[in-house]
């Protein structure tokens, strides 16, 4: 009979939860739809810069005219990511003129002297002149593939100096002598991997985990809270508390039917955050076996951080519905939940850049006694291996849930639900 009536009355919550249009729209089909909006807008507006920086066209006006400028001109021209334009003998200001007249990103000048310089191995002086007509994007891939034409220029340069010079020296070898082999080492472990790309992806892996973990706890408070405010202005709690039911199961249904709509929304947002973020992802990164360096995390992670997040989710929704009961409206209540967004972001900002051991010891103390701090600091801590770290978590989490919850029944098992109010506004 007892499950009966609990079941029935997360049925209702959830129910409730669902007309809200507020509720349904704000926090499950706005973050699914916008996000994948914003991404492809995006990634169509980024996709057309780069096709429009993929054909560079540059002008070169070669003032030396000797075999060795010319070679160069003639090598750049057959690059075909961009259009070279040789442009007669003028003065400058005629040819930047002719420049923009043919819609040109760049004008290249060779020097004079610029291969006599080269042949007594000294500098050939080269300058450019690039035209920006808009401060954008697109213009920015364009002056990226400007700087790897002159990169370029530099290198096949250097090989006909050195074709001279040295006639049976490899230019490759000559101006890249070292060749870069590396080893990286983890956990005892040895891989042939770059330690940078290792790195980049556990900083990827640990950095979104506490993005998820923050959207999930604000979602999850601000729909208990709303919940709890709603029924009091529309004196459905008062109602609901004459029925023939124990109150602890009117806490647990609203625990448990705001739990439900907060994942739906937490899954909503982060399918819509994930396809945002990789709309700015021009490249993947390199195939890695993260399995070799230990980097997979077994079953009992898994199992262990969800029991963490479990346990601090349900004090942040038991925290957020004794807010919303002092609460005199949904305003006032969203108003009182919001303030509890500083201790849900704030450990995870300080996690997601820095190890908490580095941090001075009065930080670490304030971060410790915050019991959102564990949901991030158990991730990261069994991403390494520590799971002391989670089942420490664990413990602390649940003696402060246990906390929350006696004394949320507390104030369910008397009038203070009904009669307690507390305003933000001043009073006139």
């Amino acid at each position: 009979m007892l499950r009966s009536g609990l079941l029935n009355l997360i049925v209702k919550e959830i129910k409730d939860l669902l007309r809200d249009p507020k509720v349904l729209v704000g926090m499950v089909l706005m973050p699914l739809l916008l996000f994948p909006i914003m991404g492809s807008a995006i990634s169509i507006s980024m996709r057309s810069a780069e096709e429009q920086a993929r054909y560079v066209k540059v002008c070169i006006m070669d003032l030396d005219e000797k075999p060795l400028s010319q070679t160069l001109v003639e090598v750049l021209a057959n690059n075909r990511n961009i259009t070279v334009i040789p442009l007669e003998r003028r003065p400058l200001n005629e040819a930047i003129a002719e420049t923009e007249r043919l819609n040109g990103t760049a004008l290249i000048v060779l020097q004079q002297g610029f291969s006599q310089n080269l042949t007594r191995m000294n500098r050939g002086g080269l300058t450019v002149y690039a035209l920006i007509k808009r401060l954008d994007v697109s213009e920015s891939n364009k002056m990226s593939v400007l700087s790897s034409i002159l990169h370029m220029a530099s290198t096949v340069a250097t090989a006909l100096v050195l074709e001279q010079a040295a006639p049976t020296a490899d230019p490759s070898v000559v101006t890249n002598p070292i060749n870069v082999s590396y080893q990286t080492i983890y956990r005892e472990k040895q891989v042939s991997m770059n330690p940078s790309a290792i790195i980049g992806i556990v900083i990827s892996q640990g950095t979104t985990l506490p993005v998820i973990v923050m959207v999930i706890f604000i979602f999850a408070m601000q729909i208990a809270a709303t919940s709890i405010a709603v029924e009091k202005e529309q004196r459905a709690l008062e109602t609901l508390l004459t029925l023939p039911v124990n109150r602890v199961s009117i806490l647990s249904s609203k625990l448990i039917a705001s739990a439900v709509i907060a994942g739906a929304g937490s899954v909503a947002y982060i399918v819509g955050f994930r396809y945002y973020m990789e709309s700015f992802t021009a490249q993947l990164p390199p195939t890695i076996d993260l399995a070799s360096l230990g980097l997979i995390p077994p079953p009992t992670y898994y199992m262990l951080l969800g029991l963490v997040i479990f346990i601090a989710l349900t004090s942040a929704l038991s925290i957020a519905i004794l807010l919303a009961v002092f609460a005199e409206d949904v305003r006032g209540a969203q108003s009182l939940v919001g303030y509890l967004t500083i201790p849900i972001l704030v450990p995870g900002l300080f996690l997601m850049f820095t190890d908490i051991a580095t941090l001075p010891t009065a930080v670490q103390v304030v971060l410790y006694a915050i019991p959102f701090t564990y949901p991030v600091l158990s991730a990261q801590a069994g991403l390494s291996g520590d799971f002391n770290i989670m089942l420490i978590s664990i413990a602390y989490l649940t003696v402060f849930t246990l906390m929350v919850l006696y004394f949320a029944g507390r104030v369910f098992a008397t009038e203070k639900i009904l009669t307690a109010k507390f305003s933000l506004r001043r009073r006139r």
